[in-house]
């Protein structure tokens, strides 16, 4: 880490010990990465909805597991309708209404096009959990020990706040949501 931040310091020098611990802490490179990941798994999965459109209007299939009617079968907070609308949108993108809808049917789509917005909406439910998680440690001293002020004097606390325990959850979190997305 010392080498990759060396840069850092040809124009802004550390005014202390601490300045250069907080530079060379690893918490700050893992939540750097993990941004980073989560924005390809988020890639990913906006390329799943959008490749399940393709894959319904190439099949014709039934527009069933996409409506509106459907989607408010599950809560309102949940991933599915977030995932269903943007499979519309896509759909309706490729194929502008012409006056009819494709009908719905008595037979039931492929397993992968009617179950593709409970397995995106529950990765996409996924990756905003991770994002909290992320945003918990990049928004949060990362360090040991921790000074606190206490009127006018400092107290050392040994607290371990730099586990970044949020952000390995993080990851594992979206190695399972891209393992849904890949389904």
């Amino acid at each position: 880490m010392a080498h990759a931040i060396s840069p850092l310091f040809v124009e802004h020098h550390p005014r202390g010990p601490r300045d250069v611990i907080g530079l060379v802490n690893t918490n700050s490179m893992m939540v750097s990465y993990a941004v980073e990941l989560l924005n390809l798994v988020r890639e990913q999965c906006e390329e799943a909805h959008q490749i399940t459109a393709l894959v319904m209007a190439a099949v014709k299939a039934p527009m069933d597991p996409i409506t509106d009617d459907v989607s408010r079968l599950r809560p309102e907070d949940d991933g599915y309708q977030v995932s269903a609308k943007q499979i519309r949108s896509e759909l309706l993108y490729l194929n502008p209404p012409s006056g009819s809808s494709q009908p719905s049917s008595t037979l039931q789509a492929r397993y992968s096009i009617r179950c593709a917005p409970m397995i995106l909406g529950n990765a996409l439910d996924i990756l905003n959990f991770a994002e909290k998680k992320i945003l918990s440690d990049a928004n949060s001293v990362a360090d040991n020990p921790v000074f606190i002020e206490k009127s006018a004097e400092y107290q050392v606390a040994h607290a371990g706040l730099f586990y970044a325990a949020a952000t390995a959850t993080a990851a594992d979190l979206m190695n399972d949501a891209l393992g849904k997305i890949c389904e």
